[in-house]
């Protein structure tokens, strides 16, 4: 396929520029202004008793919890070498025991660890306990 060749003077780059930086400074300034009339429908909400939305659709400052523990220390705090525990009772364990996550595949890191770490084994299918 033959390249086109379209002269473009010095000016015209320049000028182009120029175009494009104003209009992304309007645009800045227009998202500004809707976050603000967002932050005020969302304090409506709040005060309304009701609660957020937060999904793929909505970009939102929601920062990663910091938790005091990491994962695996929680994980072997909460279960013991006598009875094995299927992932969703590791999980529920964990959430109860004040680890923060807003993972919405928390069930897949809870895999993940049990089967990267070597403190846990394998009790059957789909059981995990701490070795011991």
């Amino acid at each position: 396929m033959p390249k086109i060749k379209i002269p473009l003077t010095t000016e015209a780059l320049v000028a182009e520029i120029d175009r494009r930086r104003t209009l992304l400074r309007k645009l800045q300034s227009e998202r500004k202004n809707l976050l603000k009339q967002l932050a005020k429908v969302e304090f409506k909400i709040l005060s309304s008793g009701g609660e957020l939305l937060r999904g793929r659709g909505l970009r939102t400052k929601m920062r990663r919890p910091r938790n005091s523990m990491k994962l695996m220390d929680v994980m072997v705090r909460v279960m013991n070498r006598e009875s094995p525990m299927n992932v969703s009772q590791i999980a529920e364990a964990v959430n109860n025991a004040g680890y923060m996550s807003t993972s919405a595949s928390f069930k897949t890191i809870i895999c993940q660890t049990l089967a990267r770490e070597r403190q846990f084994k394998k009790a059957g299918r789909g059981l995990y306990m701490l070795k011991g």
